[in-house]
């Protein structure tokens, strides 16, 4: 019985640490993230396409030039792959 329960608070244990550390990392990488926001877009090489609709059938597509933005946390995931922030930050200019 007590051998059970020690694996059992073991496997807990690791858990919790595991995904603390997988918090910490994904903290780090939301704000580079947003001081990448802060920042600006630093050119328009990417472009996001919005497509509207109606029931009548007319559609309306809208284009945004900006720059997507990836950052990974620190140290390796759960599965070996770090964490990691996608966001599109829309350019300024047009």
């Amino acid at each position: 019985m007590t051998v059970a329960f020690m694996q059992l608070y073991n496997s807990n244990t690791k858990a919790i640490i595991t995904h603390g550390q997988r918090s910490e990392a994904l903290f780090e990488a939301q704000s580079r993230v947003e001081a990448a926001i802060a920042a600006g877009a630093e050119d328009g090489s990417n472009v996001l396409s919005i497509r509207f609709s109606s029931i009548g059938g007319d559609e309306f597509v809208m284009e945004v030039p900006g720059e997507i933005v990836t950052e990974a946390g620190p140290g390796a995931g759960s599965k070996g792959k770090a964490p990691s922030i996608t966001a599109f930050i829309p350019s300024a200019k047009n």
